[in-house]
């Protein structure tokens, strides 16, 4: 790979997709201070130096900057009231508690919405297909073997939820290393529900790197049975169901960790959401018989839904009840409404050891992206 195709793959279209994501995620806070006649200072797509700048006629500035890393919306604070500026509207330290709870609730908001969009344009324009999962063959000692599974045996639900497709089951084994799920099959003519524990193995992730999954030793054939069609009501509705499933699968892997059975490098930082969507993109560019036309319109449809799970993944993160995080923000202010006062000076220490916390979960992640992506190995192909 040259470090033409790196910069392109790893560095250019991540970037967009990522700052994308998080613009979505500050206009989201932007809309709901707006909503709230919230003195709004500026709104900048990117960090640095800015490169263009224009005033809206509510006295917002808008601009574009030279670092093109997401972007971020800043408020009036009373230090600015204080140097003579004249903010249009009320300062957000000076709204109601739920009003501010309401503004730091935005972006996540904004994430999952931009989630269902997305999730409902593909439901509504491509359908869903339902597969019948016919197991071929059971690996000898495996999970599968163990558990008594046999070949013609007919998944039906895992930890009953019903199976319509490959990608549900593959997702639920995969997740569940190490931990104890209720699978039930149809055996002939007659439902039959086994305890199976799929074991951990490291693969090949398809991506140049290497991830950790659970694996219960089968081989099994998917038959599209029928491909469901959405109308738009039903496309929201299956937008908004693909949304919190994801929600779900989000807080169940933060609750593995959180048990001890899965590392934090089962987190994607940066660096780990550029290896995903780089090493998708430059794949499906790289499809041999397949027309420039053709592999264009893959790209984009891979780049909307891997843009889809990372906004999720960004509204998510954002609810944690870490005082940098929006999640941090609403308990704080949640503290006020219930209280009618601020929380204590010790705020300040508990701030900045989240900040510490922050950093060094950020710095475990992406040492566990450079390492799962195999960056090292990629600059030494150059």
């Amino acid at each position: 790979m040259t470090m033409l195709d790196f910069l392109w793959y790893f560095v250019l279209i991540p970037l967009l997709v990522i700052s994308f994501i998080i613009c979505i995620h500050e206009l989201g806070h932007y809309y709901v201070a707006r909503w709230f006649n919230t003195a709004i200072k500026s709104f900048s797509i990117g960090f640095g130096t800015p490169l263009f700048a224009t005033q809206d006629r509510r006295g917002t500035v808008w601009k574009i900057s030279n670092i093109p890393l997401g972007g971020f919306v800043s408020f009036y604070e009373k230090g600015d009231v204080d140097d003579g500026e004249k903010p249009n509207g009320i300062l957000l330290s000076d709204q109601a508690p739920w009003k501010r709870i309401a503004v730091s609730l935005g972006g996540p908001l904004a994430n999952f919405i931009l989630a269902i969009a997305i999730f409902g344009f593909f439901a509504f324009a491509y359908g869903k297909p339902v597969q019948q999962i016919t197991i071929e063959n059971v690996l000898a000692d495996s999970a599968a073997e163990r558990a008594g599974l046999l070949a013609g045996d007919v998944v039906k639900e895992v930890d009953g939820r019903k199976v319509l497709n490959s990608n549900t089951f593959r997702q639920k084994i995969a997740m569940s290393s190490n931990e104890t799920l209720a699978l039930t099959v149809m055996r002939v003519s007659s439902l039959v529900t086994v305890s199976i524990t799929p074991e951990r193995v490291v693969v090949d992730n398809g991506l140049g790197g290497e991830q950790a999954i659970g694996r219960i030793g089968v081989e099994f054939s998917p038959e599209l049975v029928e491909t469901k069609r959405f109308g738009p009501i039903g496309a929201i509705a299956e937008g908004v169901k693909d949304t919190f499933d994801t929600i779900s699968t989000s807080a169940n892997m933060l609750g593995r960790i959180f048990r001890g059975k899965e590392s934090v490098h089962s987190l994607s930082g940066p660096v780990g959401m550029a290896n995903v969507v780089g090493g998708t993109t430059k794949q499906t560019l790289e499809l041999e018989d397949v027309s420039l036309g053709q592999r264009a319109m893959i790209t984009l449809q891979n780049l909307l839904l891997l843009s889809a799970y990372i906004s999720v993944g960004v509204g998510f993160i954002n609810l944690l009840p870490i005082p940098m995080f929006d999640g941090g923000r609403v308990v704080i202010d949640a503290y006020a409404l219930v209280t009618g006062s601020s929380p204590s000076e010790s705020l300040g220490l508990v701030m900045n050891l989240s900040i510490v916390f922050v950093a060094f979960m950020v710095l475990l992640i992406t040492v566990g992206d450079f390492q799962e992506a195999g960056v090292l190995e990629i600059f030494s192909s150059m």
